[in-house]
């Protein structure tokens, strides 16, 4: 006789259609847990045109609007600065006089678990931070049923994270108090993430788990390629400290030097016009607007080198989701980081990378240098490619599938 399923919740502001690294992860959750042992059912946020009751990957999506007065602004890739910097101050004015943004769509989702708890039981909770919003939900809602488990992921940091105001971290600190209290597991992106929870704020959670980002595309593994005009290219969001100042830096020390090749191309994809680039390179930069992770795959593939920019703030254990999307590619990385941090390891394996300190500005025009004169002798780089292969989603959500095996005691 056959089992019946487990039933599953994931709750997340980030879901299909929008876009963003946030999304993949919890897209590959969807598509990659077991649906021959789990019925999975998605609680997210309504979009524009987006269809509220759907199916997606085997699993029941339903998404709630956030009837909110006071709500964060959506910054597009193609904001001028101006306009960028203006949606900046909206949303410290928002986060300053409303602590939970997204109350009004989490008040949804509760009456939504409970509704659905009346009609089938609920086995499981997997609740995403950020926001708090779906960790509150999940709290709340295993607060009254004891006998659910529940997986808090965390991405990234709560209260720990260095870069956040004091008012915010405080409310964070309060919410971890209770996820400590009432999670089965916690899961985030990385190793050192892992420890840190594990040291802080969540020490009585019986376990706690990486399960990184990754790329999650099949694509032919072609000859890395050589274009006519040497092409940079960077995917993703600058804000905060964030931005290319240092590379941008070490391309005048070595346009000045006499040693950039006469044209060159810098491509941006998906971010704003939100940081300054040198008068001699305008005429070479290019602003993509934020695209489908399959055509943000295929600038980085066509692509002589990828850029990577991590800055010095304090935080570790961080890869940053575009990561993984380039190391599924053939294609060099020039990466400006922390060499002890997790990202460098993970390029060191791979094979992909061409690395330098963020605090070592010689350095930085050193290792440029270097992927500049091996694109002129046509340098080919060589990829581990059993590494690049373990970086796969469905090889990380499969972590997900054995805590969730563990959690429910199946034989």
């Amino acid at each position: 006789m056959l089992r019946a399923k487990k039933n599953i919740v994931l709750i997340t502001t980030w879901f299909p259609p929008a876009i963003g690294v946030a999304v993949n992860r919890m897209s590959a959750f969807a598509k990659y847990l077991s649906h021959e042992k789990y019925d999975l059912t998605v609680l997210t946020l309504d979009e524009t045109d987006s269809i509220i009751d759907e199916e997606y990957f085997n699993s029941k999506v339903r998404r709630f609007s956030n009837p909110q007065i006071l709500k964060s602004p959506k910054f597009n890739s193609g904001d001028s600065r101006f306009k960028h910097k203006l949606k900046t101050a909206w949303n410290i004015l928002v986060l300053k006089y409303n602590s939970d943004v997204y109350k009004g769509w989490r008040k949804k989702v509760e009456h939504e678990l409970d509704r659905m708890h009346s009609t089938r039981k609920i086995d499981l909770i997997i609740s995403s931070f950020s926001p708090e919003s779906a960790h509150l939900a999940a709290l709340h809602f295993c607060k009254a049923h004891a006998n659910v488990k529940w997986i808090a992921d965390m991405r990234d940091e709560m209260s720990q994270n260095p870069t956040i105001p004091v008012k915010l971290r405080k409310r964070l600190l309060k919410i971890e108090s209770e996820i400590n209290t009432f999670a089965s597991c916690i899961t985030t992106v990385s190793q050192p993430l892992v420890e840190l929870f594990r040291t802080t704020t969540c020490k009585s959670v019986a376990e706690i788990v990486e399960i990184r980002n990754g790329f999650d595309h099949e694509i032919p593994i072609l000859d890395q390629p050589f274009n006519d005009v040497l092409t940079f290219t960077y995917c993703g969001k600058f804000y905060g400290a964030y931005k290319p100042d240092l590379f941008f830096k070490a391309l005048v020390r070595i346009f000045e030097n006499g040693n950039l090749p006469e044209k060159i191309k810098l491509v941006f994809v998906g971010c704003s016009k939100n940081f300054d680039i040198p008068q001699i390179f305008e005429k070479f930069v290019i602003f993509e607007n934020q695209t489908t992770p399959e055509r943000s795959i295929d600038f980085m593939a066509k692509s002589d080198v990828n850029l990577l920019l991590i800055p010095a703030d304090g935080r570790t254990g961080v890869f940053t989701g575009k990561l993984f999307d380039y190391v599924s590619v053939n294609v060099p990385v020039f990466a400006i980081l922390d060499l002890n941090d997790v990202a460098a390891a993970l390029l060191s394996q791979t094979g992909h990378g061409y690395l330098a300190s963020n605090d070592d500005f010689e350095s930085i025009v050193s290792k440029l240098q270097e992927v500049i004169n091996d694109w002129k002798q046509r340098k080919k780089i060589k990829i581990a490619q059993d590494i690049v292969k373990m970086a796969h989603r469905k090889y990380q959500v499969e972590k997900l599938n054995k805590i969730i095996h563990n959690l429910l005691n199946e034989n």
